[in-house]
């Protein structure tokens, strides 16, 4: 498999693993593909260009609620961004996207289709520089451990191992009451419908 496509398979798994993460959680989410922005802060204002981006949680809501999308992204960093490789990591990014205002980052490596997913979920604001966390900040009680399997489990359109893993995964964690039918909450279920009868190309599933 040549690498630009295990690079759009592991980008589709992300999306797959973010998107049923945040509506099993009952947190907001808009998601961003391909985002480009600029470090002005760096030498020769370095450009960005993320695989995924994510608004989680309160900035999500609010922009999902703006009326100007468009400068309601210009001026509020996303919460998440990720970046795939299949065969390097460009080590300054982290601090770019921390200059930037964001909040934590995923780093997925594999240089085959064999390999196992190599992940960092890394903390971006905090003292000293980016750090490694154990747990995402932005999806509370998703773990480290867990992401390499749950992408796994994405790429292979395996999306009932996949919403079993993240159920047992995050059933401790206190989520919001019961969702009522707002626009919110109903694209939640939307969101879990998609994924269940779509792989990883955004193609309706034939079931037998």
């Amino acid at each position: 498999m040549n690498p630009s496509t295990l690079h759009v398979r592991q980008v589709s798994a992300r999306d797959k693993v973010v998107s049923l993460a945040a509506a099993l959680l009952k947190i907001p989410v808009k998601d961003m593909r391909d985002l480009h922005c600029k470090d002005i802060s760096g030498p020769g204002n370095v450009r960005l260009e993320a695989d995924a981006a994510n608004y989680i949680g309160k900035n999500a809501e609010e922009l999902l609620a703006a009326r100007d999308r468009v400068a309601l992204e210009a001026s509020t960093p996303p919460d998440l961004v990720v970046e795939v490789e299949v065969t390097h990591f460009d080590e300054d990014n982290p601090r770019h996207y921390a200059d930037l205002g964001v909040t934590e980052m995923w780093r997925v490596y594999c240089d085959s289709d064999s390999d196992p997913y190599n992940v960092e979920i890394l903390a971006l604001q905090t003292e000293g520089g980016p750090k490694e966390l154990e747990e995402s900040l932005v999806l509370p009680g998703f773990s480290a451990l867990i992401l390499p399997e749950a992408l796994d489990f994405g790429e292979l359109c395996k999306d009932r191992e996949l919403e079993e893993l993240l159920n047992e995964t995050l059933k401790g964690v206190n989520k919001p009451e019961a969702c009522k039918d707002t626009p919110e909450c109903l694209v939640v279920r939307i969101t879990i419908l998609w994924i269940n009868c779509h792989d990883f190309h955004g193609r309706k599933i034939k079931r037998r």
